[in-house]
């Protein structure tokens, strides 16, 4: 992989109209937790990490994330798009949040124990 493809895989999605409107639909339950958040930042960053990883099943830095997409997600919370501020967006934040959104869809985090669940069946395949 070049660094052009690289920098592209480690960006978030350039969505269309209709893909902004499909992965940024949010069930109810997420736009309810987004009312337990206090900033700005975190319910727009939040609300974009769940749309990312609908349509990626990866989560990005919110220095990244699009501005399209921000005024959308911005838009759907009666806020500014110029309330978010990516540094605002702080790492343990997106942490909790990334368990959130992972549970939400179903997903776990690729962890050690992901990892010895693989090998033993990689294992036991090769038998």
């Amino acid at each position: 992989m070049n660094k052009s493809e690289q920098e592209m895989f480690d960006a978030p999605p350039v969505f269309s109209s209709a893909e902004r409107k499909r992965f940024c639909n949010f069930q109810n339950s997420l736009k309810e937790k987004t009312e337990t958040l206090r900033k700005p930042s975190t319910k727009i960053g939040f609300l974009l990490s769940c749309g990312y990883f609908k349509a990626t099943k990866r989560f990005f830095k919110p220095e990244d994330y699009h501005q399209n997409d921000i005024a959308y997600v911005a838009r759907i919370l009666n806020l500014l798009p110029d309330q978010f501020a990516p540094e605002q967006y702080v790492q343990s934040t997106r942490h909790w949040h990334q368990d959130i959104i992972l549970e939400f869809y179903g997903y776990r985090r690729f962890d050690q124990q992901s990892l010895d669940a693989i090998s033993e069946e990689i294992i036991s395949m090769m038998r």
